[in-house]
């Protein structure tokens, strides 16, 4: 009786590891399909990406581009007939291949047979950057809904979120096969050592004692356990064959997982490599046109320099000549070395502001002052502007929200605005050109106009003018709105131009506010 307590516990302990490591192969199958599909979604995007490019090198408009994104991404199918689908931010569905019916249709307060707003949770998903969502759906010309697992990716210029997924009940179903199979090797075993467990009891016992190490080593993915009794003729022969097929199946299961791992982290170091190009040619270009444009202003920035310089040259030479002729008492030497000393200050922020701009660090995105840094870079701009005649006029709140920007790359922003403002009024009839520039708070964002009183742009180039390399003035590289639009892009804003009702043109840009940081 007491050996066959032993061997009904050791059974008990074989089961019990067995679903343990049932459980642990179902984790690693579902990781792999969601790897699978992570790296589908991947390729999905990229498609949308590809018409996106078409539309904005201009080659097909924006409608066009959408209708052959989806209809390139309806006809891709894999798996089991698995598909991609889109919806929009307001949870309205754009391609659903497998019950196109329901395109068109809004989610919003759709739920699941356990009650998940799915749909919902997809879009929040995307809006979080993607992952995974899993919910229950129902499989194509079949009204039951299973448990589903599907990667979400946002698509931000057309404010689309896209996913693909697969159904886990494939999942379960190999898990309740391989389970079956085992359980019943399990029952014959049973069967077999309950009618022979006084004849082969102690030849039984330290075997299965080796064979719950070798599971229990098996559950923890030691695929290099040796595994004796294979050679038997008997129930234990049968179950070390059993648990070597097993293992040579996690060995196998194993290297393909680590091989999958292994071209993600190539493709994720080649697409960081990439990125990191792209960033170091943009900040190259974003400094050289910071010389350039100081080059530029080298002359007003001569003169603003000379007018402080030359006070301090006349101050010194009256405080010498009074001291060379011995008629000048400490009081009438004082006020002339204060004044100068001011007007040294004065030279000194001025090539501070100077230094300041040219500096570069590495761009890092805090909370700024917005109309602090429009300040600082009118400044800049007030001496060239008023000898052509401009007036700079600057409003904003008094309680302007604070943004997220890189203080260098906004004032480059600003900058570049501000002097292509001035570069379309020196062509203005009017005597008297005020630029203003205006700055208020929209949703959680802060929007900023640059108004100018020049002769305008044609409405056909206004996306144009943001295209390298393309401009409208006869000595112009092309290439300074091309930069801002960057500059804005990196910040998750937008720029755009609009026709000022009074003549001229209008560019506006947002940030976003420090509140609306998660």
């Amino acid at each position: 009786m007491r050996l066959l307590l032993v061997g009904l516990v050791s059974l008990l302990g074989f089961i019990v590891l067995t679903v343990i490591a049932m459980h642990s192969v179902r984790q690693q199958m579902i990781e792999d399909r969601v790897a699978r599909i992570r790296y589908l979604a991947e390729v999905g995007r990229g498609v949308l990406q590809w018409q996106y490019q078409r539309f904005q090198n201009g080659e097909i408009d924006e409608a066009r581009a959408k209708k052959e994104a989806l209809d390139e991404l309806r006809t891709l199918r894999y798996g089991n007939n698995e598909y991609f689908f889109v919806d929009d931010f307001d949870c309205v569905s754009i391609l659903l291949p497998n019950i196109p019916e329901w395109e068109g249709r809004n989610f919003t307060d759709e739920v699941d047979s356990d009650g998940k707003q799915f749909v919902r949770m997809q879009r929040d998903t995307a809006l979080r950057g993607g992952g995974t969502v899993y919910y229950k759906f129902p499989k194509e010309d079949s009204q039951i809904s299973v448990n589903k697992a599907a990667y979400i990716l946002p698509f931000m210029p057309w404010k689309w979120l896209l996913g693909t997924g697969v159904y886990l009940d494939d999942v379960d179903s190999e898990i309740r096969d391989i389970l079956s199979h085992l359980l019943a090797g399990f029952f014959v075993v049973v069967a077999i050592a309950g009618g022979l467990v006084t004849l082969i009891s102690r030849g039984m016992t330290k075997p299965l004692e080796q064979l719950t190490r070798v599971i229990r080593r098996l559950t923890e993915r030691d695929y290099e356990v040796q595994i004796d009794g294979k050679e038997r003729s008997d129930e234990i022969g049968d179950i070390a064959r059993a648990l070597e097929i097993f293992k040579q199946t996690g060995r196998e299961f194993e290297a393909l997982q680590l091989e999958s791992r292994r071209k993600e982290i190539a493709v994720a170091e080649e697409r960081a490599a990439w990125l990191e190009q792209q960033h170091e040619s943009a900040v190259r270009l974003e400094q050289t046109s910071r010389l350039i444009t100081v080059g530029e202003m080298a002359t007003s920035l001569a003169h603003e320099l000379n007018q402080p310089l030359a006070t301090i040259t006349n101050y010194c030479r009256g405080c010498v000549t009074l001291l060379e002729e011995g008629v000048a008492d400490r009081q009438a030497v004082l006020e002339p070395m204060r004044k100068a000393t001011a007007q040294a200050v004065r030279a000194a922020m001025i090539i501070t502001r100077i230094r300041t701009y040219l500096r570069r660090s590495a761009p890092v995105l805090d909370a700024q002052d917005l109309g602090e840094i429009i300040g600082e870079t009118v400044e800049l701009t007030e001496l060239a502007a008023r000898r052509q005649g401009i007036s700079i006029l600057v409003n904003r709140p008094p309680s302007l929200a604070r943004v997220m920007a890189d203080r260098i790359m906004i004032q480059q922003l600003v900058l570049n605005l501000i002097r292509n403002s001035i570069d379309a009024m020196q062509a203005g009839i009017s005597d008297e050109q005020q630029l203003t520039i205006t700055s208020a708070q929209v949703g959680s964002f802060v929007e900023t106009q640059v108004i100018d009183q020049g002769p305008g742009i044609a409405p056909e180039h206004w996306e144009k003018i943001f295209r390298p390399f393309f401009t409208t003035k006869p000595d112009g590289m092309g290439m300074g709105l091309n930069i801002c639009r960057s500059i804005i892009e990196f910040h998750g804003g937008r720029l755009w131009i609009s026709a000022n009702s009074a003549g001229g043109a209008i560019f506006h840009f947002t940030l976003p506010c420090e509140t609306a940081q998660p």
